[in-house]
């Protein structure tokens, strides 16, 4: 029985996880399978081919693709940086015109202008992920945001048009900014959390001194090396795979691997373990272990399983997510209800049906363990403590 592990897209929410592992897990051949948020991976176990897993993730709504590779790649910031400066820029106004003391009002059509591409352009994702989501029988997040952003968009246009003096498009701009204010927070700290490991695969220098039949040493890519060759190391290189020493003694800092501070004398016949520094004099090395097989691959390999482990609280909170999203969405409209009838403003109804909308959104549900785990474990590695 095999474990695979993929990337998973589209998810936004603990709501979406559960509809990811809920489709994973009853798919044909499946014995157990994990989807963690904050890594946007899953784990499955069993013999299903990823043709029938992808099958089953997409009418769930979702997408599963193959890990593009095994080192952890940072997300690309700058759209999302771009996407939050943009709302914050185009809603600032309006929020200013409540500071005391400013007296400053501006007039409808332009409050119209400012709040519209921020709902309908820097907050499109969360319409177009609910959308979909919809089509398919769900809700998360992203339905709670659209809607609410949505609404209290549509209600202030009404009262423009039926010429109000106090407008609501702040309201519905200020949530999008403040969501993709918290979006590119999110995105931040895991960035953050994978640099640890990305610096831990980086100790793996990128070419080799391959030795040539003649003797003669060819630089090649470390890609390129394979168990047998022959490798000169020369003192302050970083060795670049695993094997043992064939000629030559030195010392070789293995801090990063030990902890030590004082370096190991190495003579013919001792291991040697890829990313530890040679120093003293040259070496030559018999390659045994190279690529994802070598100690320093499955270290970072087992920090990668740590991150992506979810906690019994993590659990818990997805559970709750999967029926919390649809409750809101209930309670909300019955408030919207209640609130016209008993109240007899129908035109004030929305405020507090959306003000629930807002409020409930259970992005920290989902995220807070998750993302905790990711973090620290990525910190622990930067101060040299692996957690497996």
């Amino acid at each position: 029985m095999s474990a695979q592990t993929y990337s998973v897209t589209g998810m936004t929410c603990a709501s979406c996880v559960r509809h990811v592992e809920k489709a994973l897990q009853t798919a044909a051949g499946v014995s157990a399978a994990s989807v963690n948020l904050a890594t946007a991976t899953a784990s499955v176990e069993g013999t299903a081919s990823f043709e029938a897993l992808a099958a089953r993730v997409e009418d769930a709504g979702y997408g599963l693709v193959h890990m593009e590779s095994e080192r952890p790649g940072g997300e690309d910031l700058g759209p999302a940086r771009r996407r939050m400066l943009f709302a914050l820029g185009l809603t600032a106004p309006m929020l200013a015109m409540m500071i005391p003391g400013l007296n400053l009002h501006l007039p409808g059509w332009l409050q119209l202008l400012l709040a519209t591409p921020v709902v309908f352009g820097a907050g499109l994702g969360f319409f177009r992920r609910g959308l979909r989501q919809a089509r398919h029988g769900q809700a998360s997040m992203d339905t709670l945001i659209a809607l609410g952003s949505g609404v209290a968009w549509a209600f202030a246009v009404g009262e423009w048009w039926r010429g109000v003096h106090h407008l609501s498009f702040e309201t519905a701009a200020a949530l999008v900014a403040f969501l993709l204010t918290g979006k590119y927070l999110e995105a931040r700290a895991k960035s953050k959390a994978t640099d640890a490991l990305k610096a831990l695969l980086d100790l793996a220098p990128p070419t080799a001194l391959r030795l040539q039949p003649d003797g003669s040493a060819l630089e090649v890519p470390v890609a390129e090396l394979h168990p047998g060759d022959r490798v000169r190391v020369l003192p302050g290189q970083v060795i670049p795979a695993d094997g043992r020493v064939r000629a030559g003694q030195a010392e070789v800092d293995e801090s990063m691997l030990t902890g030590e501070p004082l370096p190991v004398a190495k003579g013919p016949g001792d291991a040697l373990v890829a990313g530890t520094v040679v120093y003293g004099s040259a070496l030559e090395m018999e390659i045994q272990a190279v690529g994802a097989d070598t100690q320093l691959a499955r270290m970072a390999a087992m920090v990668a399983q740590a991150q992506g482990s979810k906690a019994p609280a993590q659990d818990l909170a997805d559970r709750i997510s999967a029926v919390f999203v649809p409750a809101i969405l209930l309670l909300a409209a019955a408030t919207f209800l209640a609130w016209g009838w008993l109240g007899g403003s129908w035109a004030q109804a929305w405020r507090p049906a959306v003000t629930l909308l807002v409020i409930a959104c259970p992005c920290a549900l989902g995220l807070a363990t998750p993302v905790a785990v990711m973090v620290g474990i990525g910190s622990a590695a930067r101060k040299g403590v692996l957690v497996r």
